[in-house]
Order: C-alpha cells, then sequence, then structure tokens
C-alpha cells in the first residue's frame, strides 16, 4: 500500500534526522497512524499511538495535551479491536490529564468522557454512567448553551441507549430532559 510505505519512510527519515522524540517525527508518526486507522488496522495504529504516548510520558508536564490526545486515540483503537478494560484504563488517563489542563468543561473532554461511557456501555457495566452523562452534558450546556439542538440529539441517545437496557425510569428521566431542552429550542427560534 503505497501510502502506508511513504508514511513509514517519512518517519524513519524523521527519527534518524531529527530525532525519535522530535515534533517532525511525532508528526510523521500521527500521519501514519491516521493511515493505518484508514485502512482499519487498529492494533497497528495503538502500537504506534503507544509508542507516541509512551515517548511523550517522559515529557507529561511539558506536553500533557498531546500525551492525552494519544491516550484517546489508543484507547479508541483499543476499543475497536474489543479490548475494552484497556480502553477504559486509557480513557480515563486522557480524561485526567485533559481535566487537569483543560478543566472540565473543555469539548476535548466531553469527547473523552462520551468514548468512557461508550467503553462501559461495550462492557455492560452500567454503575456510573448517569454520572459520566450528567458531566458530559453539563459541559456541553456550558460549552454550547442549554438550547443546542446537539444536545436534543445527545439526550435522546442516552434515553434510547436506557430504554434498550430496559431501564425505562433512566430512559424517560433523560427523554423528558431532551424534550424541555427541545421546547426551549422551539421557543427560542432555533428550529
Amino acid at each position: 500500500i503505497p501510502a502506508e510505505s511513504l508514511c513509514r519512510q517519512s518517519l524513519s527519515i524523521r527519527e534518524k534526522t531529527a530525532g525519535p522524540h522530535s515534533p517532525a517525527a511525532r508528526q510523521a508518526l500521527d500521519n501514519l497512524v491516521y493511515i493505518l486507522a484508514r485502512q482499519e488496522k487498529y492494533a497497528a495504529a495503538e502500537s504506534l499511538t503507544q509508542r507516541a504516548a509512551t515517548m511523550l510520558a517522559r515529557f507529561k508536564n511539558l506536553y500533557p495535551l498531546e500525551t492525552a490526545n494519544y491516550l484517546n486515540s489508543q484507547g479508541t483503537f483499543c476499543h475497536l479491536q474489543g479490548k475494552f478494560t484497556r480502553a477504559e484504563s486509557l480513557f480515563q488517563s486522557a480524561l485526567a490529564l485533559r481535566e487537569k489542563n483543560m478543566g472540565p468543561d473543555d469539548p476535548a473532554v466531553v469527547k473523552t468522557l462520551d468514548n468512557l461511557a461508550e467503553t462501559r456501555k461495550s462492557q455492560k457495566k452500567y454503575e456510573g454512567l448517569d454520572s459520566l452523562y450528567e458531566r458530559m452534558i453539563a459541559a456541553m450546556e456550558k460549552n454550547s448553551g442549554p438550547q443546542d439542538p446537539a444536545l436534543v440529539s445527545k439526550l435522546e441517545g442516552i434515553s434510547r441507549f436506557y430504554e434498550s437496557i430496559k431501564q425505562t425510569e433512566k430512559a424517560q428521566k433523560w427523554a423528558l430532559r431532551a424534550e424541555r431542552v427541545r421546547s426551549k429550542t422551539k421557543t427560542n427560534g432555533n428550529q
């Protein structure tokens, strides 16, 4: 596959010329991870993101957000391979770094909370999901406002999930919240 081969050559050259821990080498590594992920070679992509996260771990105080990004990506690749316990651990590490360095309401924190919730759902670990969802929704409201149409979609998705596992009371709670946001959105002329 030409793109993968070119990315591997680029990584090799950049590691030799700029050093294996250089920003140029990390950029080439990112490009290779992207190509591998597009080819659905998740194990190889996971291995490279682990390598990058390990490189950055030595400089975690200097590059906490980059480290969090790699941990989150590695968690995603683990999730896609069904390695849910490992994915959950990686998402928790990414979440801790992101919350510490970006605050609890940053969109990247919201994404990691969502990833963590999806991984727990995949493991049928439903305990504590409501707490994750509450944190995620609160951050979404703070970022985009309580009348954001994307918020309705997320609330409805949470409701459908609880309905699918026969937790009717929780499903109704989230559906009611979605309806309240939807009615506010219509009242304000956003839909």
